[in-house]
């Protein structure tokens, strides 16, 4: 299985846990039927029911798949409440819509999966410390007056399958996202190294950003994508040693100003070593391919690839106050190969992510060069393929992250 969910990307903090989920078991979290997952959508009692019974493939909540969600829910939440487990704060059955409070998550958790073996082994070396954390929740004694209900959130507690908020808070009345829920039910069934990973196919080391540049400046084309059939890579050509990803969102946020005024510069992604900035959102239309109207401009998606080297590479136009490469040492040419090694496999991460977003495949990345008329070289360092990277390289790159 390979399902993936156009809203889960590497921005995501639950992401390897929700994927983990929706790739076992034939699927224990489901998306909507239109590709996304709607992670921060509160979880209802029916949805929780159906993830926990999903979890276990020996249970047999007796559910027909081609029921309606309605009845298919109603059949989960009874199969657990006839299995003694409480799920509501009511005595009666609860409506299958009805939002789930996260003291009977976590109790349905216990009860129906529990928490695996090896997860347990873990929190067991630190019984004394977590029995510490769970006495220093001050709210624990909100959990409704259930023996069942607070021995069953207590024990997940201990077994390493749930921490507290920050504030040394349990929240046990408040409702939990569909994304929380997933976290819940991932921990029960798995240890980190199990949903590691998933973690590897969304994220890397780098940090996600988004500054939005505001309407009314020159920079934004204040109009959207026609479509959006292609991404379109560039490198920034910008070597000056502070040219990072945030410096760059910086400009563009001001209205890419150039003496004093706003210039039709603009893209959507900014990526260096550490960093991916988000400056336009995906349905925007951008000014980086130097198409005019063209397809470049219209319909691509534009990712700059940060060349903070502090020198500028020979062939290259100089810049002020930035020296050439023949004054740079050994050590500063093969730091910055390095950190365009890393930079473009950052790169590869967020255009693999926009690719299964936008459902495209790797036949729609072109560099900024194809677009433009005068024939830019852009991306220069990796047309060049003397920093580390070759073009087949990235396109390799992206292709393994999808």
């Amino acid at each position: 299985m390979n399902i993936r969910f156009n809203d889960i990307g590497i921005q995501h903090w639950a992401g390897a846990f929700i994927l983990f989920l929706a790739n076992t078991h034939d699927g224990i979290v489901r998306g909507d039927g239109a590709g996304n997952f709607n992670p921060d959508n509160t979880v209802t009692v029916g949805e929780f029911c159906a993830m926990a019974v999903r979890a276990v493939p020996s249970l047999n909540a007796g559910v027909n798949p081609n029921d309606m969600w309605s009845v298919q829910a109603a059949r989960y939440i009874n199969f657990v409440m006839g299995r003694g487990v409480r799920v509501y704060q009511g005595d009666f059955t609860p409506a299958y819509g009805e939002q789930i409070q996260r003291q009977f998550a976590f109790n349905i958790a216990q009860r129906i999966i529990g928490v695996n073996a090896a997860r347990r082994a873990n929190a067991a070396l630190d019984q004394a410390e977590r029995r510490r954390r769970w006495n220093a929740l001050h709210d624990r004694t909100q959990i409704i007056n259930d023996a069942r209900v607070r021995e069953g959130v207590e024990t997940l507690f201990m077994h390493g399958g749930i921490e507290g908020r920050t504030g040394n808070i349990l929240a046990p009345r408040e409702t939990l996202t569909r994304a929380e829920a997933a976290v819940i039910i991932a921990r029960c069934l798995a240890t980190d190294n199990a949903i590691e990973p998933f973690a590897r196919n969304l994220s890397r080391n780098f940090t996600f950003h988004r500054r939005i540049v505001p309407p009314g400046l020159a920079n934004n084309p204040n109009r959207n994508l026609t479509a959006i059939n292609f991404v379109t890579i560039h490198n920034t050509g910008n070597y000056r040693a502070g040219a990072t990803a945030e410096s760059h969102a910086n400009w563009l946020f001001g209205g890419s100003m150039d003496g004093g005024i706003s210039r039709q510069i603009s893209w959507h992604y900014t990526i260096d070593r550490d960093e991916i900035w988000q400056s336009f959102e995906d349905t925007s239309a951008c000014w980086h391919a130097a198409d005019g109207s063209g397809p470049g401009n219209w319909q691509s998606i534009g990712i700059e690839i940060c060349v903070n080297f502090g020198f500028v590479p020979t062939g290259e136009r100089p810049q002020t106050g930035v020296p050439p490469e023949s004054q740079a040492t050994p050590a500063q040419l093969a730091e910055a190969t390095q950190m365009h090694i890393e930079a473009c496999e950052n790169a590869a991460w967020i255009v693999a992510d926009l690719l299964n977003k936008h459902n495209l495949t790797v036949d729609r990345i072109f560099q900024h060069n194809h677009w433009c008329p005068n024939n830019q070289d852009c991306p220069g360092e990796i047309r060049s393929g003397r920093w580390g990277v070759t073009w087949n390289q990235f396109i390799e790159m992206v292709r393994e992250r999808i």
